[in-house]
């Protein structure tokens, strides 16, 4: 006849060891989603106020409120808040008849459920020389989207 030994101590020892496996999941998960949330975060704010620069410097015309008007539907059509608007002008006709475009930057900061994002797009005025005259032609140039 066989006999079976039993190992005393051991008996009920896999609950703890689970419990511990299943803890370690959920904080891993935990930090994994804060991770994710701040990621999105930051990219939804970036996408807010790039979109609010690009179209502002696109409508804007030096002055006037429909370059802001613009960014603000933009930033907010976006889940995000326009937190600054600045709109410069930048003197760099260099030779371009006064009838010409003059060229300017828009500069927004977006805030997204605490994120914020710095966007600046810059309108520039380019010249198309020939002997005796220069044709202006507005363009976007010199675009900088995600700084800050």
């Amino acid at each position: 006849m066989t006999t079976i030994r039993r190992w005393h101590g051991e008996e009920g020892s896999v609950l703890p060891l689970s419990a511990i496996v299943v803890a370690v999941v959920v904080v891993a998960a935990m930090v994994l989603v804060t991770i994710v949330d701040g990621s999105v975060r930051r990219a939804r704010a970036q996408i807010a106020a790039d979109a609010g620069a690009l179209a502002a410097v696109a409508v804007a015309h030096g002055s006037d409120d429909l370059g802001q008007q613009t960014a603000v539907s933009l930033v907010e059509g976006n889940g995000a808040q326009l937190v600054e608007y600045r709109q410069e002008l930048v003197d760099d006709r260099s030779g371009l008849s006064q009838l010409a475009p003059r060229p300017f930057r828009v500069t927004i900061v977006a805030d997204y459920l605490g994120v914020k994002a710095v966007a600046t797009a810059e309108r520039s005025v380019r010249a198309i020389q020939s002997p005796g005259w220069a044709i202006p032609a507005a363009g976007y140039a010199d675009v900088e989207l995600g700084a800050g």
